[in-house]
């Protein structure tokens, strides 16, 4: 059965913020992170029960 992911509010300026610290430092880094971090939750509908307690 596949999972709903849901990304919280606080993730996503998580995210942003990274990312705008990121792309002043080093443009390519930020790009490389911020498509991880969106990619990174896609393998719980592969593995959906991995991270459960």
């Amino acid at each position: 059965m596949p999972c709903k992911i849901v990304w919280h509010r606080e993730a996503i300026l998580d995210q942003k913020r990274l990312f705008d610290y990121l792309k002043s430092v080093n443009p390519a880094a930020a790009q490389k992170a911020a498509e991880l971090i969106r990619q990174g939750p896609q393998s719980l509908q592969a593995w959906p029960n991995r991270c459960r307690g």
